[in-house]
């Protein structure tokens, strides 16, 4: 983000002493040039936002200071400086004083009458057009402005800059505290080092908070270059100290600006800013970036988007530098309370790959979504970790059957998305496994495996999406509008998102309370009820967008186009009249998804069979058909499907046990570890697929 009055000669111009030509005050960002240089452009487009954010950031993006900002930063005890030494390093830096040491008499300009940091280099940094970036937090109120400038004078009091850009941030992962002044200033004890301490390590791996300063390159007269700085919170112990020079921290969802993962593109080096409100000390790194962009590690910590790995240069620590102290306790942002740690990261690596191991959880929480659907939180009771999962995955639990210690294995879908202590499932009260989940109580201890399943959403989609439910079929759906729609204002699915649900009455309508509340935060989601016999509260509230089921017509009025990804889940004769009306009104039978369990399952539109050739043959032996072995089938069970032939199956993950098979000829192999018991005969068509070049004849 950056600087300069060029290019404003084609505006309404006003002239200031000296000479210095400005824009006049008004709303938005006055000039044709985007505000945004080629490395956060980049990033726009790659998630698919260019327009979006550019058509948003020439509304909230000024070039002078609003009246409400300059009352703003005026009334703040510290503010957050990025600048760039003569190497092109980017510093953090932390100015502090009274409430009025930062001031501005002229829209343009914002003046500090304040010194460093004692050690902090700041001021040698401080040349003529230099890029300066302003961070201005108010921690009781979560407010937060940036600025992005360039450096105009230097004097007894302090200094000043120019204002190039000036924005409004939303108060995302901010932690509420209150501040309270030494009597005297405090004289600092500075340090300096390449690498860090026990000290150091201690104090970073307790950090909620630090503040980060990037650059991009360009000159004075590049108004979309210059310096910036932002902050970064989480929960303690979000960030992980790899070696004495290294650390690695995750990128949350943020507003999808990218100024700063923007500037490491295009500059990798970067500024940290510790600062530890109970003793008073800074720590300031200079350092380089890697940003890591998939990945175990990354699919482990709850809440990331991306990692960021910070390689140390220089290390300057000023202890006790900071003139105030927290007072009281702090209050922690709720953005943050879905997000992970390290250590529960390392814990969720080592869970996910104990995908046979049955392990004791303990139901924490029961919460009742309608009639006869009640929601079930779960922690570990072993002390381990809890896998990662995917929004619109299902967890496989054990439940008792009889007396006589029978059991029984069912999955049921995950309705929250993956935050590193806990597993959410919905169940409806309905047969002998889920009535007796309903009637366990809380603190009561049940067995679990992993997360799995391949009902998932295509994250790299950029089309409208349909979730389209009925009944319990709405648990994978919730938790797929949470992983999409987070912190009641961001959105990781920039496209329309139109809910879809079907109910018999209000009574029945699972989580409708949530999704009214989603709708009214995200501009891209709209939500649409049927309910086939509304009562009188439903129609008095008008809860019901339409009365009846969901049919062609409700379809073809809701549809923005026929190029769509829809996600469809409920019982299996639902599934099959939504399904073959999408069909018929255009969308792509690949863009049709749906969630299955037992018998609800979906006959999907014949595909043409290929002819066996040379290829491996898959013969099944009850029906006399065979087809030719191919990679797309994904398995066994997937061939069955392809060749025409109704083989029975429930999970699809290796765990109940209903697609078991006797193989009469051939060889298979795993895909997934079998849990379910077999006979030495048999196999699990779900998650087998053939080994070597020999037929395979399945009695099926």
């Amino acid at each position: 983000m950056g600087s300069a009055n060029s290019h404003r000669s084609r505006y309404n111009m006003g002239m200031r002493a000296g000479g210095a030509m400005i824009s006049k005050p008004g709303l938005g960002w006055p000039f044709d040039q985007s505000p945004f240089h080629q490395g956060e452009r980049a990033l726009h487009e790659l998630y698919g936002r260019r327009q979006q954010i550019d058509f948003a950031a020439r509304r909230v993006i000024q070039d002078h200071l609003t009246e409400q900002h300059r009352v703003f930063f005026g009334q703040l005890p510290f503010v957050l400086i990025g600048s760039v030494d003569h190497e092109g390093q980017p510093w953090a830096s932390m100015l502090v004083g009274r409430p009025g040491f930062v001031d501005s008499t002229d829209p343009v300009i914002l003046r500090f009458e304040a010194d460093p940091l004692p050690g902090d280099p700041l001021l040698r940094h401080l040349v003529d057009g230099a890029p300066i970036g302003v961070l201005g937090i108010e921690l009781p109120t979560r407010r937060r402005n940036r600025i992005s400038g360039r450096f105009q004078t230097l004097d007894e009091r302090g200094f000043a800059i120019r204002v190039v850009q000036s924005f409004g941030n939303c108060p995302q992962y901010i932690q509420g505290r209150d501040l309270e002044f030494l009597q005297e200033r405090p004289s600092a004890n500075i340090e300096h080092s390449d690498r860090l301490t026990l000290h150091d390590r201690t104090m970073l791996a307790g950090a909620d908070t630090f503040y980060i300063a990037s650059a991009s390159p360009g000159g004075p007269e590049d108004i979309s270059a210059g310096a910036d700085v932002s902050h970064r919170g989480g929960r303690p112990g979000f960030i992980r100290i790899d070696d004495d020079r290294t650390i690695t921290t995750p990128d949350f969802v943020g507003n999808y600006v990218f100024n700063t993962l923007g500037n490491l593109s295009v500059e990798p080096r970067a500024g940290l800013l510790f600062a530890d409100f109970k003793s008073g000390d800074v720590t300031m790194i200079a350092c380089r970036s890697e940003v890591i962009w998939e990945g175990e590690e990354l699919r482990s910590f709850a809440g990331a988007q991306r990692l960021v790995r910070f390689h140390i240069k220089q290390i300057i620590r000023l202890r006790g530098a900071l003139p105030f102290r927290a007072v009281g306790s702090t209050e922690v942002s709720t953005e943050i309370e879905g997000t992970g740690t390290w250590s529960e990261a390392v814990q969720a690596q080592k869970a996910s790959r104990e995908l046979a191991r049955w392990r004791p959880f303990r139901i924490v929480k029961k919460d009742k979504e309608s009639r006869n659907i009640l929601s079930f939180v779960l922690e570990p009771a072993d002390d381990g970790g809890v896998a990662a999962h995917l929004a619109g995955q299902f967890l496989p639990i054990k439940v008792l059957a009889g007396d006589d210690g029978s059991h029984l294995v069912r999955s049921y879908s995950l309705s929250e998305v993956a935050n590193g202590r806990t597993y959410r499932i919905s169940v409806k009260r309905d047969g002998i496994a889920s009535c007796w989940l309903h009637d366990r109580p809380t603190g009561a201890v049940i067995d679990v495996l992993p997360p799995r399943g391949e009902f998932i959403f295509n994250t790299a989609t950029r089309k409208p999406v349909m979730l389209i439910s009925a009944g319990v079929g709405v648990t994978p759906m919730v938790a797929i509008v949470n992983s999409l729609l987070v912190n009641d204002m961001r959105t990781r699915h920039a496209e329309p998102i139109i809910w879809l649900q079907a109910a018999r009455n209000g009574g029945d309508l699972a989580f409708a309370a949530h999704i009214i509340h989603k709708v009214r935060h995200h501009a891209n989601l709209s939500a649409h009820f049927v309910l086939s016999a509304p009562n009188r509260e439903d129609q008095a509230g008008r809860l019901a967008d339409h009365v009846g089921r969901i049919d062609r017509d409700v379809l073809a009025r809701l549809l923005p186009t026929s190029d769509i990804d829809a996600y469809l889940c409920g019982p299996g004769g639902f599934m099959q009249s939504i399904y073959d009306a999408l069909l018929g009104l255009g969308v792509p039978d690949r863009q049709i998804h749906f969630e299955s369990f037992g018998p609800a399952r979906v006959l999907r539109k014949q595909e043409k069979i290929r002819p066996a050739g040379s290829s491996q043959l898959i013969r099944f032996g009850r029906t006399g058909k065979a087809i030719a072995w191919s990679s797309s089938f994904g398995s066994l069970l997937g061939a069955a499907g392809v060749a025409g032939v109704t083989a029975p199956y429930g999970c699809k993950s290796g765990v109940c046990g209903s697609c078991a098979a006797r193989l009469v000829r051939g060889s298979v192999t795993y895909t997934l570890p079998p849990v379910a018991e077999l006979d030495d005969s048999e196999i699990l068509l779900c998650c087998t697929v053939p080994e070597g070049k020999d037929e395979v004849v399945i009695d099926v």
